[in-house]
Parts: structure tokens; sequence; C-alpha cells
């Protein structure tokens, strides 16, 4: 109770661990039959070294699975070639063309994210970072938007782009850069938002040339140290008028009204009743019609939250069965909720209006995200562990069809009838008409 963070990261440790060791598949199974054969030749044959065969074995395979995953991708990394050869699969943007565009751009003016009282020299080191966040596609501009951010590196001297924007027409490429991590990019609407961590600032962004039309100076937590900034979503409400910010470790939610730069509502989620310790708060989503608030919330006992949209306090909340949750996605028009759990692979689907599971699928353990075709009654699942998109059949829980599409996919966006993928490997388009051609009845 004394140490909050502590208390945390202790179960951040063993949470990540967990997730480790479940997405590397059969990996995973090779490494225990490795350590099973170590344990047995080393400590029951030569009665030696029990504390390192028994103990720091675990620590040692969980490292590299890290550094597997982290520096490669894992076990679901494939040659973008081999993604883009899948009928219905083409590659619209790669790592390389984002080098080319930085190299031979000689007019650098201020394109950096920065603090409002911060400056970067145009003679900063750049590094084009393969580390996925989301992506966006902007149809009537035919421009896709790929984010890209790193939660475990020291930008201090480097900065990167952390958003990329590239007109599928022309073929021209623009970026912004910075020095801090980006998490995530919210893409509805006429401005893209991004709240990089450590920055204080929130951006609003034309979706044109990427110029930066608002910087919001964030308010509010003038005693939280600069580490303990780090959000995780940021979402304009459905009205337009407010951004909604979502901080990770402390955990706070945060309304801004978008226009006149202040503060309207702020609490911290993790001092209301239903839950019993702060973490994370992954993948809010709003309803339309009512304007409430859909978040998951972790480590708690009650992790799905609803959120009164002016005030931000809690309204209901709700233990769907796991300790923790990877992503969601609301079927606004049935009024259903999906949630994809991060420590197994259900996924399961609540109702909004009885507020209860009423279903459990089989989805992919920490999906990182899920997007709903209700056209086609199906849920599209992005592994982050395997590399693989599949869809998952909402009637029968059966899946249809899987897709390799590269090393921790974490960007996922559904726009007329093309999925968006971001992933290690670049970002790829998936033709849903060809790729569904013969797999519906």
């Amino acid at each position: 109770q004394r140490s909050p963070i502590a208390r945390f990261l202790a179960f951040y440790f063993y949470r990540e661990a967990i997730l480790l060791w479940g997405m590397m598949g059969w990996l995973a199974w090779l490494s225990l039959v490795y350590w099973a054969a170590l344990y047995s030749l080393v400590v029951a044959g030569l009665k030696r070294l029990r504390l390192v065969c028994g103990v720091m074995m675990f620590f040692v395979i969980t490292g590299f699975f890290f550094f597997f995953l982290w520096y490669s991708g894992g076990i679901g990394k494939a040659l973008p070639a081999t993604i883009a050869a899948q009928e219905g699969v083409s590659q619209v943007l790669d790592y390389r063309e984002i080098s080319q565009a930085i190299r031979f751009d000689e007019s650098r003016e201020s394109p950096f994210l920065t603090p409002l009282d911060e400056t970067v020299s145009p003679d900063a080191w750049v590094m084009v970072q393969r580390r996925p966040r989301d992506v966006w596609y902007e149809p009537q501009m035919q421009t896709v938007f790929a984010a890209y951010g790193s939660s475990f590196h020291d930008f201090s001297q480097v900065v990167y782009p952390v958003i990329v924007s590239k007109n599928l027409v022309s073929g021209h490429i623009q970026y912004r850069l910075s020095n801090a991590n980006l998490f995530h990019l919210w893409g509805r609407g006429d401005w893209l938002l991004a709240a990089p961590w450590n920055t204080r600032s929130i951006y609003a962004l034309n979706k044109g040339d990427l110029s930066v039309a608002n910087t919001i100076p964030v308010q509010g937590v003038d005693e939280l140290p600069d580490g303990l900034w780090a959000p995780l979503a940021v979402m304009r409400d459905v009205l337009g008028h407010r951004v909604y910010v979502f901080n990770h470790f402390y955990t706070i939610v945060q309304a801004y009204d978008l226009y006149e730069n202040r503060l309207v509502a702020q609490t911290q989620i993790d001092s209301d009743k239903p839950l019993v310790q702060g973490g994370a708060i992954w993948y809010p989503v709003q309803c339309p019609s009512t304007r409430k608030i859909y978040l998951i919330m972790l480590p708690t006992r009650e992790s799905l939250l609803e959120l009164d949209p002016e005030t931000l306090g809690v309204t209901r909340s709700l233990d769907i069965g796991s300790l923790a949750q990877s992503s969601m996605v609301m079927d606004y028009s049935n009024r259903f909720l999906y949630a994809q759990f991060a420590l197994s692979k259900t996924i399961v689907r609540v109702n909004m209006d009885t507020w209860s599971v009423d279903r459990r699928y089989k989805g992919e353990a920490f999906a990182r995200k899920i997007a709903l075709d209700k056209e086609r009654n199906a849920l599209y699942v992005l592994g982050y562990g395997s590399g693989r998109l599949f869809a998952l059949d909402l009637d029968t829980g059966q899946r249809l069809w899987t897709l390799k599409v590269g090393g921790r996919p974490n960007g996922l966006d559904l726009k007329e009838d093309f999925l968006w993928v971001n992933s290690m490997s670049g970002v790829f388009r998936v033709d849903l008409q060809e790729v569904w051609k013969d797999k519906q009845s």
C-alpha cells in the first residue's frame, strides 16, 4: 500500500512474462523441453546448480523472448514479399520509403512534436524505428497515416518519425518527428490527435500536410513526474468539441475543450470503489447516441468501466472474467462490446443493456486490435505475437481465414472494404472482397 508503483510494476512483470510465453507458441514449448532436459541433466544428474536451473533459467528464457519479440518481431516475423504474395494483400508503405523521404528532405523546418518550451536541433540524429503503432486511412484524400513509437528506448539524443503519411496516388510522403514515445494516434475527423509521452502536450494535426493546427498544454497534473505522464489513448468526442486523454500508470482520465484549450473534467480512475488497484487504461470507445465512454482498466477486479462523458465519473463497472484485456470494439447498433483477453484466447461479448457477458469466442492472446465487419458479421483479430490476421465468424465462432501480416502488428483500420495493417514489415492493404472470395456460403 505504501508503494503503489512497485506493486503495479511487480504485477506488470509477471503479466508480461505470462504474455511473452503465451505469444511464443511453438518456441515456448521447445524452450520448456530444453529447460526440463537441462534441469534433469544438471540438477537431477549432477546434483548441482539447482537455483540456476530451477529459477534463473526462467528469467533467462523470458529475457530472450522479450528481445526476440522486440527486435525481430517474434515468431510472427515475415518478409514483406512473403506477406504481399498472399491473395488480396499488397504493401503500401515500407521503412525504406520513410528513410528515403527523410534523407532527401532538405527543408526540414520544425517538423518536431515537442513540449511548448523546448526545441530540437535540426541537426539531430534521425532514426527510423520499426515499432508500429496505429494506422488510419482517409478515403477522400487517398492517404494512409501510420504511427510509430518506442516505449523502451532513450531518445534524448535521437528523434524519429512518429507520424507518417503517404498519398497513394502521388506517392508523396510526409512525416513528423519527435524524441518522445507515441502510443496512440486518433485519426477520425478532420484532425489527427496525438499525445506523446512526457511532452505534456496534446497535438491536433492537419491531415493535409501534418502541420500542427492546435497544441493543448496538459493541465491539472503539475505534481505528476514526467515519467508518469504516459497517455495510452487519446479520443475525440463524437460531438467534436472535446478530446479525452487516458493516462498510463497514474490512471487519470482528462477531458479538454479542443477549441479553448482548457481542462474541463478530470478523474483518477483507481480512486473509485469498484477498483482494487490502478494500472493501464486500454482502448476506450464511445457510444454515438449516449456519448458514454467504455474502457478497459487493468489490473482490477472489475475491469470494464462505463464513464459519464461530462464528469468522467464511473457509472457502471463489470468483472468480465480476466485480470487483463488487450483490445475492445463496439457494435453500436446492436449494443454489444467485444473485448479480447490479454492472458488467454478468449473474446467476450458484453450486452450493454443487461450489462453482462452473454457469449465467449476463441480469439488470440494479446491481440492488440480487433475490428468489426457488420456486413459479414465477422470480427477481425490482429495477433500481436503470432503476426497473423484472422476473421472470426460471430455466428459460429469459427476462424474462417488467416493471413500473415508481419511481426508485432499493432495498427488495424477498416475502411471501404479494405483492412489496413501496420506491422514491423510495413503497412499493408487487405482487399476483403478478394480474401473473402469463395469463403462465404
